[in-house]
């Protein structure tokens, strides 16, 4: 139901005039949902002038999660030698990864990690990890993953002027009509 009900939705903001009409318009002035909506139909607004960007951020992200899947897949048997297949993985990884996107409190702080301790104990795939060593895998990835973002903050800290510059002088320049 919720795939059915996504596609309809999809169907309906890539149909013609569908995000430009009048329809449009009133649905965003909405005081409920039209503040939510407008970065939605702004967005979408830009891919109705081209598809391409649209292709190019869906194949960005299926890499990004390839990536990630297997960089579990990997952590895990650096931990213990063995673990379940890869193919098992990419059940495992993305359905972890959906858990901490849930909108929960504390920013879903901790869904990751239960929901891959509990995965690698219910997804077959030959070799089964226990809960514990699921959540030693999951502490990994989270390890990895705020290390990459140390790295990042002590990148942008030491380029922030240069790229206040940049942005300077991007301003300036004149805007095509």
């Amino acid at each position: 139901a919720v795939t059915v009900v996504g596609t309809v939705a999809l169907a309906l903001f890539l149909w013609p005039g569908f995000t430009t009409g009048a329809f449009s318009e009133w649905l965003l002035s909405r005081p409920k949902f039209g503040a939510a909506l407008r970065p939605v139909v702004d967005s979408l607004r830009m891919f109705r002038h081209g598809l391409r960007p649209l292709g190019v951020a869906i194949a960005l992200s299926l890499v990004v999660h390839t990536l990630s899947t297997i960089s579990i897949y990997l952590i895990a048997l650096g931990l213990f030698g063995e673990a379940p297949s890869l193919a098992a993985h990419f059940v495992i990884a993305p359905l972890g990864m959906l858990a901490a996107a849930l909108p929960l409190p504390l920013g879903a702080l901790g869904a990751f990690e239960a929901a891959l301790a509990a995965l690698y104990v219910a997804v077959p795939g030959g070799v089964r990890l226990t809960q514990v060593q699921g959540l030693l895998v999951a502490f990994g990835y989270r390890a990895i993953t705020i290390l990459i973002a140390m790295i990042g903050v002590g990148v942008w800290l030491t380029s922030r002027r240069q790229v206040a510059e940049a942005a300077a002088e991007a301003e300036a320049e004149p805007q095509p009509a």
